[in-house]
């Protein structure tokens, strides 16, 4: 997954739908609608987070719009994309819903 997680990946798939898994056999589509870079941490910061674990020197996050039914909760998802293939652990967020569906943020750091 390490290198799957990298923003020029994501960039040009806007638009394009992956399957979240929800369990071996149901899955969801989930529509990637926008990839946005974060604020990089300071210059000179240490990039170890609490759990001993090197962050990304250029965070970004990553908005999917899923269907308005069923409602889903934070969790780590198991995605698939034809062309980046299979991306597990992502940690999917609730951020919004409007008429078209619900939206999902993923924050790689």
């Amino acid at each position: 997954m390490p290198n799957q997680l990298q923003h020029e990946n994501f960039t040009g798939r806007v638009g394009e739908t992956f399957q979240l898994y929800l369990d071996e056999t149901t899955w969801l589509p989930l529509e990637l609608t926008e990839v946005s870079a974060l604020k990089p941490p300071p210059a000179g910061s240490i990039l170890t987070g609490v759990s001993g674990i090197t962050l990304r020197p250029n965070p970004f996050a990553l908005v999917f719009r899923g269907p308005l039914e069923p409602a889903l909760w934070q969790h780590p998802a198991l995605l698939k994309h034809p062309i980046l293939g299979t991306i597990d652990g992502l940690f999917l967020v609730p951020i919004g819903l409007d008429e078209q569906g619900r939206y999902y943020e993923a924050v790689i750091n």
